[in-house]
């Protein structure tokens, strides 16, 4: 059946840009500014809708125009004849009231799986960026209308490499297809490239109508929002409040991998956070867990729970100050070990099995293999790499043989290199 699948997609936080002191100025972005967010498109069609977002605006939030192109692979710019317009209800511009969230009119626009487009969009009066993702597109932001330049003068980037992708408003894009989404669901630890490298593995197989959709918030709790700090609203709405929204509305969500409650288990033992955070149970974790998959069955989503690997030794020293905010305890790691068993009995009795307890210390299973990880608990390049190719494709309905090479865009060379390892231990 043809219908509407996500393509790309991004959760969104309440951002306040004044809490980012380390980011390039982007308050040219606030008033007769042009925006243009380049994305990795995931499906192969010839029609799509684009998604924005005022979630968390308390004004009106105006887009005078928008247009949708392809890009100019790892730039601003974009290829010359191809920026095509995009309407809502049949006119160049439009209104979204508070807390509302808008689709465009369908545009009539051959895209590939794996091919990088940029949605550019014109803000002309003046506006706060509270709706804004962190992590999924590479945004530009302009002084003045330049939706349709090819060429842009003066882009300002609002992203650091790539641990941090400011994307104000833009929430999705829609491709018109006979296939599906998979969601990778969670925190920090998901929000990263690994959606982006699962995404290449299924292109590898030949498949171009099956999408990756990232959703994961730095710092997400499962069960309440983080505690009232200054950077807190940037971790988003605890899951349990944004599932909804992000898996469960998300046109075409067939198949959801969860890795969710780490935040809560662990919070309460910052040092930065005693007295203020409560301390969680992991029975109360592993409920939240089961509400998240009870709601996923019930609109015919198939669950596949994702387990944390080893956290030892991980310190939470945010700027590299040599202050340790977190010291492992033994009563922290048996709170993640049963969740990791709650996730392994829940994919055993629906014949999956996620395994990726070989990416922890051989020394020590609560550790980390520091070949995989700069800090002790979030995933290098290679860590991301790795994780995702141990994720089991015929868990989300994919099937077919690696390749090794993408069907529309060249493969990396270090998952060139990851897949030829994992053939020899194959």
């Amino acid at each position: 059946m043809i219908h509407w699948v996500a393509s790309w997609g991004a959760s969104a936080s309440m951002v306040d840009l004044d809490l980012f002191e380390r980011l390039p100025p982007v308050s040219v972005g606030c008033a007769f500014s042009t925006f243009r967010v380049r994305i990795t498109n995931g499906l192969t069609g010839d029609l799509l809708r684009i998604r924005f977002s005022n979630q968390y605006g308390n004004k009106p939030l105006t887009l005078g125009e928008v247009s949708i192109a392809i890009s100019v692979p790892g730039s601003a710019d974009i290829v010359p004849g191809t920026s095509t317009p995009v309407t809502f209800g049949g006119t160049p511009g439009v209104t979204l009231g508070n807390g509302e969230t808008r689709n465009s009119d369908p545009v009539a626009m051959a895209v590939k799986a794996g091919e990088e487009l940029s949605v550019s969009y014109y803000v002309p009066r003046r506006t706060r960026l509270n709706t804004v993702s962190l992590f999924g597109g590479y945004t530009y932001a302009m002084t003045g209308k330049h939706t349709t330049a090819a060429k842009p003068r003066l882009p300002i980037p609002m992203f650091l490499d790539n641990a941090l992708q400011l994307c104000p408003f833009l929430v999705g894009v829609d491709v018109y297809s006979d296939g599906y989404a998979i969601v990778l669901f969670g925190d920090s630890i998901t929000m990263c490239h690994l959606p982006d490298i699962f995404a290449r593995r299924i292109r590898n197989t030949g498949v171009e109508n099956v999408s990756v959709i990232n959703m994961g918030i730095t710092a997400n709790r499962l069960l309440s929002l983080s505690e009232k700090t200054r950077t807190a609203s940037i971790f988003g709405d605890a899951a349990l409040d944004r599932f909804a929204r992000d898996v469960l509305e998300l046109p075409g969500a067939r198949y959801v991998s969860i890795k969710i409650g780490l935040n809560d288990l662990a919070h309460p033992y910052l040092k930065s956070l005693q007295g203020m955070a409560q301390q969680v149970a992991a029975a109360q974790v592993i409920d939240g867990n089961r509400q998240l998959a009870a709601a996923s069955e019930a609109a015919g989503i198939a669950v596949v729970f994702a387990p944390y690997t080893g956290t030892k030794g991980y310190v939470r020293d945010l700027w590299g100050t040599g202050n340790d905010d977190l010291e492992w305890t033994e009563e922290l790691q048996e709170k993640i070990t049963a969740l990791n068993t709650y996730y392994d009995i829940y994919n055993a009795a629906n014949g999956v099995t996620v395994d990726l307890s070989g990416m922890n210390s051989p020394d020590d299973p609560y550790r980390l293999d520091p070949k995989y990880t700069k800090d002790g608990c979030h995933f290098n390049i290679l860590g991301q790499e790795t994780a995702a190719g141990l994720l089991p494709l015929a868990a989300f309905g994919v099937t077919g043989t690696e390749t090794g090479e993408a069907k529309n865009i060249e493969s990396p060379s270090a998952w060139n290199r990851l897949l030829a390892r994992l053939r020899k231990r194959g």
